[in-house]
């Protein structure tokens, strides 16, 4: 039981900072935020679904699936971020982001599926 712990917080960690790490990739190109947590989510969802297909439900799943991803991607801050234009009046904006966002990700957990059994 400590293994799977200890694979799924070095994965969380990793995982952390690589979304950390493009955060500030997003301010030093003056890139809005939002746009750094769409790439995010449909980043991992990819890679989520890469994990699924190859991995199956051994180590490499809690440590890349459940670790990496778990803290790479942030449903948390997407959500702030829709809320924040609700309430500056970017309604259009919004609901876009939240559309895209949420069909893009799960074609992307899908293809990464399909890739995964291509390749592995």
């Amino acid at each position: 039981m400590l293994k799977e712990f200890l694979l799924v917080a070095l994965g969380g960690a990793c995982g952390s900072v690589a979304r950390y790490s493009i955060t500030l990739m997003c301010v030093a190109l003056s890139v809005s935020s939002w746009i750094g947590t769409f790439v995010v989510n449909t980043v991992g969802a990819l890679i989520i679904g890469l994990v699924i297909s190859a991995f199956g439900k051994g180590d490499l799943n809690l440590l890349l699936a459940v670790g990496f991803c778990g803290g790479f991607t942030t449903f948390s801050t997407f959500s702030a971020q829709a809320l924040d234009m609700f309430q500056n009046g970017r309604y259009a904006l919004a609901f876009s982001y939240m559309l895209f966002s949420l069909l893009v990700c799960v074609l992307f957990v899908w293809l990464g599926v399909f890739l995964g059994k291509k390749l592995f």
